[in-house]
């Protein structure tokens, strides 16, 4: 269980951490990869006390257009 909270504590949804990239000025975001971790059921809470539905990692690819000062 450690080595699962470990890894994931702190995490964001995938809706909040695509929409930091976007707010960084990233563009063009296209996901390539999503594999389901699997995790024992009951292990994880959300803060808000709901168990969390599924832990993901993902591959995406993004640019960041140029700025001309």
């Amino acid at each position: 269980a450690e080595l699962y909270v470990g890894c994931v504590s702190g995490a964001s949804t995938m809706d909040e951490y695509l929409g930091f990239i976007h707010q960084g000025g990233f563009a063009d975001i296209k996901l390539h990869k999503e594999k389901r971790i699997e995790m024992p059921e009951g292990i994880i809470t959300h803060p808000d006390g709901n168990e969390v539905s599924g832990v993901y990692s993902i591959t995406l690819s993004a640019y960041k257009p140029q700025t001309i000062n």
